[in-house]
C-alpha cells in the first residue's frame, strides 16, 4: 500500500468515525455517503489545486528529473 493510499484511508476511516460517533449514523449508510462527498469535493476543488499540467510544465519537470 503506497503511503498516500494508506493516508486516504486513514482519512475515510477518520472521517467515518465521526459520523458514527458524532451523528448517531448507522455505518452501512457512512460507508455510502462518504465516498459519495469526498468524491463531490474532489470535482469540485480539483481543477482549482491541482489542475492539469500544460506541455512547457512536462518538458521542464522531466529535465529537472532527467538531471538528478
Amino acid at each position: 500500500m503506497s503511503p498516500n493510499t494508506k493516508k486516504t484511508t486513514e482519512n475515510y476511516f477518520f472521517v467515518a468515525i465521526i459520523f458514527l460517533w458524532h451523528f448517531r449514523i448507522g455505518r452501512s449508510i457512512i460507508y455510502k455517503i462518504v465516498p459519495e462527498i469526498c468524491n463531490a469535493i474532489w470535482q469540485v476543488f480539483q481543477s482549482i489545486y491541482l489542475p492539469a499540467m500544460r506541455k512547457n510544465q512536462w518538458e521542464r519537470m522531466a529535465k529537472e528529473y532527467e538531471n538528478k
